[in-house]
């Protein structure tokens, strides 16, 4: 998806932004940033895009984006005819050398460095460190001057030491976005998030182009690194993990309201994405907690 370049902060600005957004949704457009990110979710559930990864996300999802990654939330169809709907998220943004180049050169700092060249792709942050930063994060948002930078490296050096961190993005994943035509996939974007359940045809998403299917085709593959249809089956099967653990449905509801007409091919695209049968997910999911199956999806699936 072509991102659009977002200058986040604009002059003059503290090194360390911090910013509590409240919305009825989430609704930024794909875009990057030379900013380092930290992204709490607070309160909503939707999808997650970071590089060529896909993932539905909820309250206390927790990622670490290193620098020019496109990125953004979206949230999916329910949450938005939900009038009384909140999506709440706390993101701390800050440059990489915000003490200076020299700080990542002293010997003690080279895990922290070591964890931003790890960055790069995204990293998505699970378990007790999840739960540890997140409160460092709450923290963070009431402190100003060295109290704040000193929290933010008590952060990155938590971070440095954890095994509890999963990157997003495909090794293969290439960033080459500019900030032009950013609106054109965006509108794709939009019109797959907005019918899950419905069908999507090539036609139609090709219409909203401008381009003929078979240049769309090209197109897609050639920005996100993974043929339309793979992408639209990733966004459904994530909606469809998110039904299958919070709501009564029955699997083959969830395949209908997942936008499958056909159980089969339900569980054929289930299993390709997330290696097991909406039934094992499921009864692991209820066993194991919020983290136990999740896994990425990427464009090397």
């Amino acid at each position: 998806m072509l991102p659009q370049f977002y200058k986040v902060l604009p002059p003059p600005a503290s090194t360390i932004n911090v910013v509590l957004n409240k919305r009825h949704h989430f609704g930024n457009p794909f875009h990057f940033h030379p900013e380092l990110e930290i992204s709490l979710i607070l309160k909503s559930t939707g999808f997650r895009f970071v590089g060529d990864s896909v993932e539905a996300f909820e309250a206390g999802d927790l990622v670490f984006i290193g620098p020019n990654i496109p990125h953004c939330w979206r949230n999916d169809n329910t949450c938005l005819a939900d009038p009384l709907h909140e999506a709440h998220m706390l993101t701390v943004h800050f440059p990489r050398e915000f003490l200076g180049a020299s700080l990542y050169q002293l010997p003690e700092c080279e895990p922290i460095n070591a964890f931003l060249e790890k960055a790069r792709m995204g990293i998505k942050i699970t378990g007790r460190t999840q739960q540890d930063i997140a409160a460092l994060l709450l923290a963070l948002q009431d402190q100003d001057g060295i109290r704040r930078i000193i929290t933010l490296l008590t952060i990155l050096e938590h971070l440095s030491r954890s095994t509890e961190t999963a990157p997003l993005a495909s090794p293969g994943f290439v960033q080459s976005y500019t900030d032009s035509g950013a609106e054109r996939i965006n509108r794709v974007y939009l019109h797959v998030m907005n019918n899950i359940s419905s069908p999507v045809t090539l036609r139609e998403v090709a219409a909203l182009t401008n381009l003929s299917e078979t240049a769309f085709c090209r197109y897609f593959k050639a920005k996100t690194g993974k043929p339309f249809f793979r992408f639209l089956n990733e966004v459904r099967i994530g909606y469809a993990c998110k039904l299958l653990i919070k709501s009564p449905q029955s699997i083959t509801q969830v395949a209908y309201e997942s936008g499958y007409n056909n159980l089969a091919n339900f569980i054929i695209q289930f299993k390709r994405i997330m290696h097991q049968t909406p039934r094992q997910y499921q009864s692991k999911f209820r066993s194991s907690g919020p983290y136990g199956p999740t896994r990425q999806t990427t464009g090397q699936e």
